[in-house]
């Protein structure tokens, strides 16, 4: 089922019929082909502005109400799959624990950690010893608006 139907032949329908409108159901993920956040999750639009993630919607279509404070998580690590089979509930260290167990968790400690907090402050500060290389640079968030606004990798200011 290639999901390319025009906008003009989704006027009228339910919002379920015009989201499934939108999966192409392969052997094994079901696409979602409607737009994309930079993450490459689903998004949809219900009613006027109400937008909503389409795995989540998925979720919803098939088993009901999300709990609040869980995540609809993938078990096949593909961002715009919307098939349910490869969805599950879970809170955010489940998700974490579920990515770290695939290998999917970069080597490099969190941003928010104490060591990477200290590194941070320690080439803010100038500190005799910390290498000013590019590659120390470019692990640091500077704002659009000024560059002499300074954030650390946890979005606060130094």
């Amino acid at each position: 089922m290639k999901a390319t139907a025009p906008l003009k032949k989704l006027k009228g329908l339910s919002f379920e019929d015009r989201f499934w409108a939108r999966v192409e159901k392969t052997a094994t993920c079901w696409l979602w082909h409607g737009y994309r956040n930079k993450w490459g999750y689903g998004r949809v639009t219900k009613g006027i502005s109400v937008t909503l993630m389409a795995h989540r919607v998925s979720w919803e279509f098939a088993n009901g109400p999300i709990p609040a404070g869980l995540y609809v998580c993938h078990t096949c690590d593909n961002p715009p799959c919307v098939n349910p089979e490869h969805l599950f509930l879970g809170t955010q260290l489940d998700n974490i624990r579920d990515a770290s167990r695939k290998g999917r968790m970069p080597g490099n400690p969190h941003p928010c950690t104490d060591t990477a907090k200290a590194k941070i402050g320690a080439f803010f500060r100038g500190r005799p010893g910390t290498p000013h290389t590019e590659e120390t640079k470019k692990h640091l968030a500077i704002t659009s608006a000024s560059r002499f606004k300074r954030r650390d990798l946890c979005g606060r200011f130094v």
